[in-house]
């Protein structure tokens, strides 16, 4: 388990909720209501990777 400070760790879920949004943009003319689960994917990868 990683030890960060919680503002650290508040940037990179920040980062990766962005990250999110912009890949949720891209694709979603191609995949369409499917996009949302790519979010909360990239989410879910962000707080097993810091937790």
């Amino acid at each position: 388990m990683k030890y960060l400070r919680n503002r650290d760790v508040l940037r990179e879920i920040l980062l990766s909720f962005v990250i999110g949004i912009i890949c949720m943009v891209i694709t979603y003319p191609l995949i369409g209501r499917y996009a949302i689960l790519f979010l909360l994917l990239a989410l879910v990868l962000a707080a097993v990777h810091y937790y």
